[in-house]
């Protein structure tokens, strides 16, 4: 059993934590998918404060004797899926950058050139090849062109 000002003093900090999340979520500094694994955490703390039998219950179940030992292990092992998950969420986040950064790249690019005037307008090309030629001389007519105007 834990003394009863560790207990008040740990429930405390779990309160203070809560506060905390609620208002790194408020700012909008923490996403609540993130939100919701740090209430987990704050809420398993809690359990394991009010009750602190259960450490003991889950110690007993992997096979070890002494709480703190056990408390060391899930904590350590708490800490390997967090640094798993933030792993996972930071190469989802590099390859959506490097995405991003391509298509502006193309973007970018296909400005320079509609500045430069080295590309048509219609990148299909329609606008051009819907104008007729007059003969074999590649120029067109510029009565056909003009409008109103008929030969």
């Amino acid at each position: 059993m834990l003394p009863q000002r560790l207990t008040l003093a740990l429930i405390l900090a779990i309160v203070v934590f809560f506060i905390a999340v609620l208002w790194l979520l408020k700012n909008r500094r923490l996403a609540l998918k993130y939100t919701l694994l740090w209430f987990l955490t704050a809420f398993l703390m809690l359990l394991l404060v009010l009750f602190p039998g259960l450490m003991n219950f889950a110690a007993s179940l992997v096979g070890i004797q002494s709480r703190m030992n056990a408390l060391y292990i899930f904590l350590i092992a708490f800490l390997i899926l967090l640094v798993f998950s933030l792993t996972s969420i930071v190469s989802r986040q590099t390859d959506r950058i490097r995405s991003l950064a391509q298509a502006q790249a193309i973007l970018e690019k296909r400005v320079r050139e509609l500045e430069e005037g080295t590309l048509p307008a219609d990148p299909t090309g329609s606008a051009s090849e819907s104008k007729r030629t007059d003969g074999d001389s590649g120029k067109t007519d510029p009565a056909e062109s003009a409008p109103g105007v008929s030969a």
